[in-house]
């Protein structure tokens, strides 16, 4: 009798054998499947079954706001093929849909990917990361706002910010605290964070700092500007003054609060930080001139000399950089930022 351990060759053998026509039982089985589409196929095959069924189709509004969903999820997850193809097609399903114009705007004026970049592959994980551009003497520090990017995923936004003559380090806040407790990756507070990048522009030679400030990392982008020494402020439509008092009635109140009670040592007005500060950057604050919110945010710095307001015409949205985009004027407020003071 053959105990456990100690089998004889002809029983191993077999052990392998039987293992192996199960293996390939499986392997028969998955092929003889029917294929299944993932959500990228179903996507693009209902967007092509929208089309073909004519404008008398009717295409619920809700079924309009999924579709937009997905497609804004794979833009996060940098498939920017299958989204420009999506968009493209969502835009002849609904001509009048605000979203497939202005993501069709986007890849209207989106720069080739030709090597005037500088390298860099997003890790959605990451709270920082560093692009180096060698022989430049100009840093910028980029802060993403709350959806963890600068109005558009970062592989989309470095089609253009990575044309800069700049060295980059973009930043993500997974707290939402406005970065007011720092950056992980680079200490366990802002007094670390701040200390990590003043040794991380010195290590990329940087001589000179600009900060830019998307949504709800434009108080941050002001607040570390100052500590940073920076020669400029780009702010694309967000908050200027975090207190309670400024958020009051507003859906903001309650994160207001929350920020005042947890930094209570913190100015959270930042025209109170630029009103003391003996050498402020220039800043300029873009903002849809039909956004209540943006615009009072804006206007409360407008006494400020140092800053000048954006105001973009006839739009009552939040996504600066998308809106500038579209327009093709986006550009030239990269060329603010960076150009000597």
């Amino acid at each position: 009798m053959n105990v456990p351990g100690n089998r004889a060759p002809g029983a191993l053998l077999w052990d392998r054998v039987r293992t192996t026509r199960k293996q390939i039982r499986r392997t028969l089985r998955r092929l003889a499947a029917p294929f299944e589409p993932g959500p990228e196929e179903r996507l693009l095959a209902a967007l092509h079954a929208a089309i073909a069924a004519g404008p008398a189709a009717a295409i619920d509004n809700r079924q309009l706001a999924a579709w937009a969903a997905q497609i804004d999820g794979m833009f996060f997850a940098g498939q920017l093929a299958a989204v420009e193809r999506a968009v493209r097609l969502l835009l002849k399903v609904s001509p009048s849909l605000p979203y497939a114009r202005s993501m069709c705007g986007v890849f209207d004026r989106l720069p080739p990917a030709d090597g005037t970049q500088s390298p860099f592959v997003d890790d959605p994980k990451k709270d920082a990361q560093i692009v180096s551009r060698p022989g430049s003497d100009l840093v910028v520090v980029l802060f993403c706002g709350r959806g963890l990017r600068l109005g558009l995923p970062l592989p989309v936004m470095h089609r253009w910010i990575g044309k800069l003559p700049a060295s980059l380090i973009y930043l993500r806040d997974f707290t939402s605290h406005a970065y007011l407790k720092g950056v992980p990756s680079f200490g366990p507070d802002k007094r670390s964070a701040i200390a990590e990048l003043r040794r991380q522009i010195e290590r990329l030679h940087g001589r000179r700092v600009c900060c830019y400030g998307n949504s709800g990392g434009v108080y941050a982008a002001l607040h570390y500007g100052l500590e940073l020494g920076a020669q400029a402020v780009l702010c694309m439509a967000g908050k200027t003054n975090r207190t309670r008092e400024f958020s009051a009635f507003s859906p903001s109140e309650h994160r207001a609060a929350r920020l005042q009670q947890e930094h209570p040592d913190v100015q959270l007005d930042a025209r109170r930080l630029y009103e003391h500060a003996p050498n402020p950057p220039r800043v300029r604050i873009v903002y849809g001139d039909g956004n209540w919110s943006d615009r009072r945010h804006a206007e409360h710095m407008a006494a400020l000399k140092c800053v000048t307001l954006r105001p973009i015409e006839d739009y009552a949205g939040h996504r600066a950089a998308l809106e500038l985009i579209t327009r093709g004027e986006y550009q030239q407020l990269l060329d603010w930022l960076v150009a000597p003071s």
